[in-house]
């Protein structure tokens, strides 16, 4: 939520000092559910993270809303229910839940209100850093932009293998009888440098290793002292 108004914001700061303030409340935003939160295993749990993220994007005042298939990532391509699931989320969203009734339904929020202003601040900050560096093309052929990006990255990575970020039916309640998801195109797999990457792709990589063996490995463990 906080994400997209703060959008709205430094959008708007871009407008004012281009000469055209006018036009900056005009342009529309499209939501588009992320890959990076997306899992092979389990997919029936992408239906609860994408209804989130189709919910924050409507309360964060997006303009347009795609929510992805649940099971994009599980075959080679989305089931007929996968399609029509996704596109009854923002539907059922929009008409049951009325989202889109209340112009700013988040705006008030104290919470919501300071994310907001701290996300704006450190992006205009990180806006600047930019173009003092030549700008956004200066900063991708110098690798700046990638060293920023991987140091975001790596702190995420780290948090999931080591489950301080739980991902549910991966690293958290995973069930070892499921069927092993069909192998991923190359173009969705993990990329180097400014490729796509999802939070789950080293945690199934493992997973995927572990399937592929003929015998399932056992792990053996050992209680010291008490077993409280």
């Amino acid at each position: 939520i906080a994400k997209f108004r703060a959008a709205r914001r430094v959008w708007a700061r871009v407008a004012e000092l281009s000469g055209a303030a006018d036009r900056g409340a005009e342009t529309p935003i499209h939501a588009v559910g992320s890959t990076a939160m997306m899992t092979r295993y389990d997919p029936a749990v992408n239906m609860l993270r994408s209804t989130v993220a189709c919910f924050a994007a409507g309360v964060g005042g997006a303009d347009a809303i795609t929510v992805r298939p649940h099971d994009a990532l599980s075959a080679p391509a989305p089931s007929e229910l996968g399609r029509r699931l996704a596109r009854n989320t923002q539907s059922v969203l929009a008409l049951e839940s009325h989202l889109g009734a209340v112009a700013d339904p988040a705006g008030g929020s104290w919470y919501v209100e300071s994310l907001t202003a701290a996300l704006a601040e450190r992006a205009w900050s990180f806006f600047q850093e930019l173009e003092a560096a030549g700008g956004l093309g200066a900063a991708v052929e110098s690798g700046l932009l990638e060293r920023r990006l991987s140091e975001t990255r790596a702190q995420r990575d780290g948090d999931v293998d080591h489950r301080r970020a739980p991902l549910t039916g991966l690293s958290e309640f995973p069930n070892v009888d499921e069927p092993v998801p069909a192998p991923l195109d190359p173009s969705d797999g993990p990329a180097a440098g400014l490729g796509r990457h999802r939070w789950a792709e080293r945690f199934e990589a493992l997973r995927s290793r572990v399937d592929a063996q003929p015998t399932r490995p056992t792990v053996y463990l050992a209680t010291l002292g008490t077993a409280a």
